[in-house]
């Protein structure tokens, strides 16, 4: 899907924005970065994430952390706090804790303070489609 410069409104900017801000915190990307290109690059299908629901882009976000912190042993512990997941997936915290504690009856997560164990990928993955 092409995504229209024209069609970004300020507030999906501006969202992008402290995506990415985020995103350099935590050392994914650095230098100067084109805000769409950083977006589309974090989506899966393309689109701008602000255009796909909330609960997809919390998992997709979730699974995308997990590759980064996945240890040797293959455990995959995101050391991030939920209100840092929220703003990389551009939700708030409530409801990423809401999207969370789901994924938790699932059985697909474990909320650990400050932390968010990955334990079943595969059926996360299938969700976050």
């Amino acid at each position: 899907m092409t995504v229209d410069v024209n069609k970004v409104t300020a507030d999906d900017k501006k969202e992008l924005e402290r995506g990415v801000g985020l995103l350099r915190a935590i050392g994914l990307v650095s230098g100067k970065v084109d805000l769409l290109a950083a977006n589309n690059k974090l989506s899966d299908d393309g689109t701008l994430a602000v255009y796909n629901p909330v609960d997809k882009r919390v998992r997709r976000r979730l699974l995308e952390l997990a590759d980064l912190y996945q240890g040797a042993d293959g455990e995959a512990v995101v050391a991030l706090t939920q209100e840092t997941i929220a703003e990389l997936a551009g939700a708030s915290r409530a409801t990423v804790n809401q999207i969370l504690r789901d994924e938790e009856k699932r059985g697909t997560v474990e909320l650990l303070r400050g932390r968010t164990r990955v334990v079943d990928r595969e059926s996360l993955q299938k969700r976050a489609r």
